[in-house]
């Protein structure tokens, strides 16, 4: 299983829904079950990841994203520490 980082930065509003993004693998119905785990970061378990081809992660559109913050996204999979410079 690998796991999706969501990593802002900006601390993230506690209002922050998990709703606000969306991974779409190839072949696979929409998750959107992100869960934020700590000020700055999200993630999303991807079952089976060696499978995926393709990865979209996208804004849904229920929530705009917060003025004054940016985003990327990491790939890591488990046990794997992922650091905001990409390393």
């Amino acid at each position: 299983m690998g796991t999706a980082d969501v990593l802002n930065s900006n601390p993230l509003p506690s209002l922050l829904t998990m709703s606000m993004f969306g991974l779409l693998l190839s072949g696979r119905l929409v998750d959107t079950g992100f869960r934020q785990v700590d000020a700055t970061h999200l993630v999303i378990d991807v079952p089976d990841a060696t499978s995926a081809h393709h990865v979209v992660v996208f804004l849904t559109g229920q929530q705009p994203f917060p003025d004054g913050m940016g985003g990327a996204v990491y790939f890591a999979w488990p046990g794997q520490q992922v650091s905001q410079d990409g390393s």
